[in-house]
């Protein structure tokens, strides 16, 4: 018996050490899960000092030297992004009109001149470290922009380029309390261009500003690179995309593919540019052998990218539905399609509706999707067509017959009370007991419905609870707006 005993003793100890090492390792584990991930400076005791107090005067003389009329619809500013005792100056005359502003958000556009790619990547660690501390990412907007296809995040291709971090320092001087989006290109094609450009007009709020790093012209003597700066610089203030294209050769700017982008960006939002400032690394070292072009040029303008679509926009949707729905009723196959308005690119949430001599013959949606608004046109007509569980799927008899009706659908918010809806402006989700169900705007003005009959038809109908469910302090209640088209 005695020896039992010792047995149980042992085997009990075992298990209580056992129990206490996988909770340690658990624990340990929830540690590196949470783990903060910082994109180390680069080139600190390089390109500028590693020092702080040092650095902070360094960019203090340069933000000094050239003090810019304040600017309050500054949108997208280029700034050189060389060694700051080369091109500190003209960064200066740049980052100068930042001071006393609020700026949120900033979103740092450059090309990688260390590895190749055909993609936009962005950084998305937690926070970028330099001499003067850390600036965190701001991971909503990453999550906005990225598509999963061209538009990815990579941190790998961020840890040793310089032309970002060049930037960050001048920010963290003149800003306080903002997040940054660093974005690295190569190669540009006009897909995405388009994609990129129209996403990036989208996050240009009043508090977001976009900053391209970029040098001009490099190693050429003093007088030619003046001369081909210039016309880049000329072509940049004009502000023309496809005579920038066709004027300027790729060699002309280091960030030649970003520039491509602020000029599409800049057609989109109607913004005006301000040459600030111009040098050469000759005007600096006095070596007029082989220079390095400089500039600070503002794009300033007062408009924002709205959701609403273009007339056009809608009627390539429309189109897009009808011979989706045809290729897929035929081969169950989705057909690959470019979109050539770019609002299409957007990530907006959407409805489709399918109707036969103004009679439901399908709808379904989505909301807040992480895909292109072209693609979720796509899926939303299919789901009409045969995945709507009130009707039989649709035949390829009927087609010629159906009207394509598409809503294109703002976020929702909640709301703390359902006095605060606006029938018939307001599209309603409800979520209640687990389940939920939504009524566009038009369902109020196709119905006559009041408010309460509108809701009250929402829980009912759409959810299959009791009809006051909305009354209920459990339920949640959201808003959206629509913009609602159709054939």
């Amino acid at each position: 018996m005695r020896g039992r005993n010792w047995v149980y003793l042992l085997l009990m100890l075992l298990g209580v050490v056992l129990i206490v090492c996988l909770g340690l390792g658990k624990e340990k584990e929830s540690q590196l899960l949470t783990q903060t991930s910082i994109r180390q400076a680069a080139v600190a005791g390089q390109f500028y000092p590693q020092n702080k107090q040092e650095l902070e005067t360094k960019l203090l003389s340069s933000l000094n030297k050239s003090i810019q009329n304040p600017i309050n619809n500054l949108r997208i500013l280029i700034v050189p992004h060389a060694g700051l005792e080369y091109s500190g100056t003209v960064a200066g005359s740049g980052f100068s009109l930042l001071k006393n502003q609020n700026y949120q958000r900033v979103i740092l556009l450059g090309v990688s001149h260390t590895q190749k790619t055909s993609q936009a990547l962005i950084d998305n660690n937690d926070y970028w470290q330099t001499s003067l501390g850390q600036v965190a990412i701001d991971q909503e907007g990453v999550k906005q922009l990225i598509d999963g296809d061209r538009i990815k995040t990579d941190k790998q291709i961020h840890e040793k380029e310089h032309s970002l971090e060049m930037e960050l320092i001048f920010l963290q001087q003149v800003l306080t309390d903002f997040k940054i989006i660093p974005i690295l290109l190569g190669e540009v094609d006009e897909r995405l261009l388009t994609e990129l450009s129209f996403r990036l007009a989208g996050l240009l709020d009043q508090e977001t500003l976009l900053v391209i790093s970029t040098d001009l012209s490099h190693y050429l003597q003093y007088e030619g690179a003046a001369a081909k700066d210039k016309l880049t610089i000329d072509y940049l203030i004009k502000g023309n995309l496809a005579g920038f294209e066709q004027a300027v050769s790729q060699d002309s700017a280091c960030a030649y593919q970003a520039l491509r982008v602020g000029l599409k960006i800049s057609e989109i939002l109607g913004i005006n540019w301000q040459l600030l400032d111009y040098k050469n690394s000759g005007d600096v070292t006095e070596d007029k052998s082989r220079v390095v072009g400089y500039t600070a040029v503002a794009g300033l303008g007062n408009n924002f990218k709205s959701q609403e679509l273009s007339l056009a926009a809608q009627k390539e949707a429309l189109k897009l539905a009808r011979v989706t729905l045809e290729e897929y009723l035929k081969t169950q196959k989705i057909i690959d399609y470019l979109p050539t308005q770019g609002e299409l690119w957007l990530k907006i949430g959407a409805f489709t509706t399918l109707k036969q001599q103004n009679e439901l013959r399908g709808c379904i949606g989505q909301f807040e999707p992480d895909k292109p608004f072209y693609q979720v046109v796509q899926e939303t007509a299919i789901s009409a067509a045969v995945e709507d569980k009130r009707f039989e799927p649709v035949s390829t008899g009927e087609l010629n017959n159906l009207e394509i009706e598409i809503s294109a659908l703002s976020a929702k918010r909640p709301v703390k009370n359902f006095q605060e809806i606006k029938l018939g402006g307001n599209g309603v989700v409800i979520e209640f007991n687990g389940r939920s169900g939504t009524f566009l705007p038009q369902v109020a003005e196709e119905t006559g419905w009041s408010l309460d009959e509108f809701l009250a038809e929402l829980c009912g109908q759409k959810l299959g609870v009791k009809r006051d469910c909305y009354q209920d302090p459990s339920a949640k209640i959201y808003i959206y707006t629509a913009q609602v088209f159709k054939e």
